[in-house]
């Protein structure tokens, strides 16, 4: 009991469990033993035994039955979230609930938190906790498919992110406490992104709503033609555009969106020598 008891478990604490619960029923049949005992002693008169060992290892397990109580509570929540769909997930419940064992934790007695067991739960919760605070981070919105690869990729853990079956088992398995610094890396690269995406889909939206003027042109010998009227502000929207999309490509984090910044310098550089010849040329 003394070197490999319940309160020495310092590693494993499903074996500490079952450690437990044979030191608690073994203590009881010597109790038993100990009572039937008592009672021959009585009957003969005989000096009275104390059993202080036995006496001492039931008040142990009694301290320790809390502690591990509240390692199979906390265990049992974790199975029973560790299913709920990651589109559905209200991490702030579960870092409360987190937060309500280890302040449970910390109500009981210092002798008993100082328990190698004790200690380890302690471990196991701020671990946790950890986790669940990184965790809120990757439910920015920010976040995409290959912002999960990369962390599938540091972490050496991989799971389907499908949707309808991406549950926070996959996530938890990650022991993401042990990677808050490619979780920082990742999530501010992927803040950095979406402000590139949004700006790429402003250029677009831009482009798709723009609209030419035409007026007649009256130089035209034949029937009715047209030319494109000013062309001041899609020029100066163009060269805007230009400007930003040579900052975007030159950013470490345009990578994703290289091609689509290649190909809007592309069409761009079209509209602008349209809008040049424009100045030369007419529609007949």
């Amino acid at each position: 009991y003394r070197t490999s008891g319940p309160g020495n478990e310092s590693e494993d604490l499903d074996k500490g469990c079952a450690s437990l619960a044979n030191f608690v029923a073994e203590c009881e049949l010597l109790e038993a033993r100990r009572v039937d005992l008592l009672s021959s002693e009585r009957l003969l008169d005989l000096p009275i035994s104390t059993y202080p060992e036995l006496k001492e290892m039931h008040g142990e397990l009694q301290k320790l039955k809390p502690i591990y109580d509240l390692y199979t509570e906390q265990k049992s929540a974790r199975q029973d979230w560790a299913c709920i769909l990651w589109k559905d997930a209200k991490l702030g419940d579960l870092v409360s609930s987190t937060r309500e064992f280890i302040n449970r934790f910390r109500q009981r007695p210092r002798r008993m938190r100082a328990l190698p067991a004790a200690r380890m739960l302690n471990t196991i919760l701020k671990n946790f906790l950890e986790s669940l605070l990184l965790i809120q981070n990757l439910k920015d919105d920010a976040m995409r498919d290959r912002h999960w690869k990369q962390l599938m990729e540091k972490t050496g853990i991989s799971f389907d992110m499908d949707p309808q079956t991406f549950t926070l088992e996959g996530v938890f398995a990650m022991q993401l406490h042990q990677f808050a610094d490619v979780i920082s890396m990742v999530v501010s690269n992927a803040q950095r992104e979406v402000v590139i995406e949004k700006n790429l889909e402003d250029i677009k939206n831009i482009w798709l709503e723009m609209r030419f003027s035409i007026s007649p042109y009256t130089k035209c010998n034949k029937e009715p033609c047209f030319i494109l009227a000013s062309v001041e502000e899609p020029s100066q929207i163009m060269e805007d555009h230009m400007m930003s999309l040579q900052s975007i490509g030159a950013s470490r984090h345009a990578t994703p969106f290289l091609a689509i910044v290649r190909q809007w310098e592309r069409d761009l550089t079209i509209v602008s020598d349209t809008l040049d010849v424009s100045h030369t040329s007419f529609i007949g």
